[in-house]
């Protein structure tokens, strides 16, 4: 189908983004759409996924094509916001004196868990005079790279990355019933992979931890639910100590968001006498506590807050440098509407050929809707590209005074179904594109393609890496 076609076909009406959970057990996707939250899942064949780690991905593929036919009506493709195993994803609380990018990235590095270069982002999570919280998260590239992967291939595109803790946060910071986040508060929660304790610094997450169901050692005479609650008394009995040695003083109250065992968690936390406790319970949320985290990532385009979002900043770093909020855009929307029709109609015009590109031009048009904040959205040749450009962009493709319209046609034609854009920056004459293919000599055969129509095509060995689940990334410049 014509890029144009598939262009305004998607955006026909608002897109809106889900929220999808990846545990060991089960995939569940939700999205808030007219005030209430549809959701589906698929429960997953014991051993497919062990950490996080996916073991068969093509069975997993298969697995989330078919929840993306349920759920998505039979759209070839829908976005979403992906919440990771918590066992993947390693977090650490640190303070900053201030708030500058590059000394926030530099105590990121010192706190690295691993031995590579992993993906790492930051969020704030409480700013004095004196100091600034920062949360931030690390995750390793080759394991998030193939999860981007394999979501991709079956038609679901992240948008953003994040981890189960901090979906539910979200969750329990806009949902939370009766919550005076004025206060701090632990949350308590449970998920098929393990515990999770959480501290709410003014409604913001501020530190994690998280504990595998293998944590605990219960002898014979006791159930595993008189081994959690032991568990469950013990580390927050830990957590406490920490949070005194950080902030001073304590938690106000314990949440609990437990499916089966929440009440007697409560309970148990109750009786102490050393903590308040009761259920988190959440507005226009399912009862049951395990759709928290799907709900939470849905929610996650309507923050309009710079959070943590793992990955490539090619395909899913978000776009808050400037802290622009949907208020701020509202007003650009109508002209961010046309100028990217402009655009998509006067690529077909320019050759006819463009084609096998509605997931690049779809991921960048895919939040400029009335429900969602500018945080996923715009930026059709450069992820950085401002709104404002966007109407002189298209002014100079319809006058012929701008090369790139011509140049990314060429560029289309030149993809193959094999490839994978994952990142494309256009600018002073030059192309920069990151990709990736499920084998080498495809990667030959597009370089050949580019030079059919290019000049000083260069494909670096060093970028070509053979990625754990069999495909190759790379990089590739050229000049039009």
């Amino acid at each position: 189908m014509p890029l144009f076609r598939r262009f305004f076909r998607y955006n026909a009406s608002t897109i809106s983004v889900a929220g999808l959970e990846i545990s060991d057990t089960a995939i569940r996707l939700a999205i808030y759409n007219n005030g209430e939250f549809i959701r589906d899942s698929v429960n997953l064949n014991p051993g497919l996924i062990e950490n996080g780690r996916v073991k068969d991905p093509a069975e997993l593929e298969n697995a989330l094509k078919r929840l993306r036919e349920r759920f998505a009506g039979g759209q070839e493709h829908f976005f979403a916001n992906v919440s990771l195993p918590p066992s993947a994803v390693y977090s650490q609380h640190f303070f900053v004196p201030e708030l500058a990018d590059e000394a926030i990235r530099m105590n990121l590095e010192m706190h690295n868990p691993f031995s590579g270069e992993p993906y790492a982002d930051y969020q704030v999570a409480e700013s004095s005079a004196a100091k600034h919280d920062v949360l931030g998260a690390y995750v390793e590239k080759e394991f998030l790279d193939g999860w981007f992967l394999i979501l991709e291939q079956a038609g679901i595109h992240p948008l953003s990355f994040e981890f189960a803790g901090l979906s539910l946060a979200r969750a329990a910071r806009e949902r939370g019933a009766v919550v005076d986040w004025s206060w701090p508060h632990l949350i308590l929660y449970l998920t098929n992979d393990g515990f999770g304790f959480l501290v709410m610094q003014n409604g913001q997450p501020a530190m994690h931890h998280f504990h595998p169901w293998s944590i605990l050692h219960s002898d014979s005479r006791k159930t595993e639910t008189e081994a959690a609650e032991q568990y469950v008394l013990k580390e927050l009995e830990n957590l406490e100590k920490v949070y005194f040695h950080t902030w001073g003083g304590k938690f106000d109250s314990v949440l609990v968001s437990a499916d089966g065992i929440s009440e007697r968690l409560v309970l148990a936390i109750q009786k102490s006498g050393r903590w308040k406790a009761r259920l988190l319970n959440l507005h226009g949320l399912p009862t049951n506590p395990i759709w928290a985290v799907a709900c939470g990532a849905s929610l996650r385009s309507h923050s309009g807050k710079k959070e943590i979002s793992l990955g490539n900043s090619g395909w899913v770093k978000e776009l808050y440098a400037n802290e622009i909020k949907l208020s701020d855009f509202r007003g650009y929307r109508n002209l961010a509407w046309a100028a990217l029709a402009v655009i998509a109609g006067a690529l077909f015009l320019l050759d006819g050929a463009v084609y096998a590109s509605q997931l690049w031009l779809n991921r960048q048009a895919a939040e400029i809707s009335s429900d969602t904040s500018l945080a996923e959205t715009v930026g059709l040749f450069n992820k950085k590209l401002e709104i404002e450009r966007l109407a002189d962009v298209s002014n100079q493709i319809k006058t012929g005074s701008l090369p790139a319209g011509e140049a990314l046609t060429k560029i289309l034609d030149a993809i193959s179904a094999q490839i994978t854009l994952s990142n494309l920056k256009m600018g002073e004459g030059m192309v920069f594109i990151s990709a990736s293919a499920p084998r080498a000599d495809y990667i030959t055969q597009f370089k050949k393609g580019l030079e059919g129509h290019f000049q000083n095509v260069i494909l670096p060995e060093e970028t070509k890496k053979a990625n754990q689940n069999g495909s190759f990334s790379f990089q590739i410049t050229f000049d039009y």
